[in-house]
C-alpha cells in the first residue's frame, strides 16, 4: 500500500481499478478484506490491515467505480474482529497492543501503528461515502499511537499492559520479537528507529510530540547514523518527512538523492532488498519524478528532488474525480 498501489493509481489507473474490483469481490465474498492472500487462501503472514488503506487511498484519488459502500461496511466490521486483527481487543480497550500479547501478536508496536494508519484511512473513506457518524470514532482510534511516544528516547516505545514502558529497551535491537521472526522486541522486521516516525496519517501530531526542532534533529540523526535503511518499508517515507516542517525541505531533497545514489543501481545488486512486488521500485519511480504519497487516503504528494527536467504522466480514463 505504501508505493505500488499509489503508483498504479496514478499511472495505470485502469489496472488499479481492476485490482480494486478483484479485492472487492474477495472482501465481499469472504466477509473480511484480504491481508496476505496466497493461492486463494488467506495466510495472514504480515500484520496490520492493508486492504483498507488501498481501498481508501485509491478512492480518494478518483478510482471510485467499485462497490465502495458495501466494501466499507465489511472493512469497518472487520476492524473490530480479533480473527482479522489479532490483538484488536487491547487496541480498542487500551489504545495499544501490549507486550503482554507479544507471544500471539507479532510486534505489538508495529501492529498498533498499522491499525492506526488503517483506521485513519477508513475515516477518510467514511467521510467520502457520507458515513459521518464513523469519522470521529475512527480518527480517535487512529490518534492513540501517540501513547507509545517516549520523550526520553524519541521513539514509539513498547508498553506493558499496565501502561509502563518496556524495560530494558534497546532501540537498535533487530532481533528478539518472536522466535524465527525478525524484528526487535515490539517491532516487525525492524528496529524502534525504523518505526519511530511511522505516523504518516498524523505528521503534525507526531511533530508536536517531539517539538519541531527536536523532530528535525532526531530525524536527521537517523540518516546521519545510517539508521535509515531502504530495505525496510516502514521507514521508506522518512526522506520526505522534513517537508512537514517549514524551512526544512532542503533536507528532504538531499536525503532523497543520497538514497537513490546509495541504494539503487543498474547492476545485479541494483535494488536494496526484496522488491516486495514492486515496493522498492515504485519508491524510486516516485522519487525520480520528484514527489511521493506520504499520507494514504489523502490526495496529496510531498515534493522531493526529481531526476528529470520534465515528466509527462498520462492519467488514463479511469479517474472519475
Amino acid at each position: 500500500y505504501r508505493t505500488l498501489h499509489p503508483l498504479l493509481t496514478l499511472v495505470y489507473p485502469e489496472t488499479q481499478l481492476e485490482i480494486l474490483r478483484s479485492m472487492s469481490d474477495m472482501t465481499l465474498g469472504a466477509g473480511a478484506p484480504p491481508k496476505w492472500e496466497l493461492v486463494a487462501e488467506e495466510v495472514q503472514m504480515m500484520v496490520g490491515d492493508p486492504a483498507a488503506i488501498v481501498f481508501a487511498d485509491s478512492h480518494a484519488k478518483g478510482l471510485t467505480d467499485f462497490e465502495a459502500g458495501d466494501v466499507y461496511d465489511v472493512l469497518l466490521s472487520a476492524s473490530g474482529s480479533a480473527e482479522h486483527r489479532p490483538g484488536v481487543e487491547e487496541y480498542l480497550d487500551r489504545g495499544f497492543v501490549s507486550m503482554d500479547s507479544a507471544r500471539t501478536v507479532w510486534g505489538p508496536v508495529s501492529t498498533t501503528l498499522e491499525y492506526a494508519l488503517a483506521d485513519a484511512s477508513l475515516a477518510q473513506l467514511a467521510r467520502a461515502l457520507g458515513r459521518d457518524d464513523d469519522v470521529d470514532m475512527l480518527l480517535e482510534r487512529a490518534s492513540r499511537y501517540a501513547g507509545f511516544y517516549d520523550a526520553d528516547t524519541g521513539t514509539l516505545r513498547p508498553k506493558n499492559r499496565d501502561g509502563s514502558f518496556l524495560a530494558p529497551f534497546d532501540p537498535d535491537a533487530i532481533e528478539g520479537s518472536l522466535p524465527l521472526r525478525l524484528g526487535g522486541p515490539g517491532y516487525v522486521e525492524g528496529t524502534a528507529w525504523h518505526y519511530a516516525f511511522f505516523a504518516p496519517h498524523d505528521m503534525p501530531g507526531l511533530i508536536g510530540l517531539h517539538g519541531e526542532e527536536a523532530f528535525v534533529e532526531r530525524l536527521q540523526w537517523v540518516f546521519d547514523t545510517d539508521r535509515f535503511v531502504m530495505w525496510n518499508e516502514p521507514d521508506m517515507g522518512y526522506t520526505y518527512l522534513f517537508t512537514f516542517v517549514d524551512g526544512e525541505a532542503s533536507r528532504t531533497q538531499r536525503e532523497i538523492r543520497s538514497a537513490m545514489d546509495r541504494y539503487f543501481g543498474s547492476g545485479p545488486d541494483g535494488l536494496p532488498g526484496n522488491d516486495d512486488v514492486g515496493a522498492l521500485s515504485a519508491w524510486f519511480v516516485f522519487s525520480a519524478m520528484g514527489f511521493y504519497p506520504v499520507t494514504p487516503g489523502v490526495p496529496e504528494y510531498r515534493l522531493g528532488s526529481p531526476l528529470f527536467e520534465k515528466v509527462t504522466i498520462h492519467l488514463g480514463d479511469a479517474h472519475h474525480t
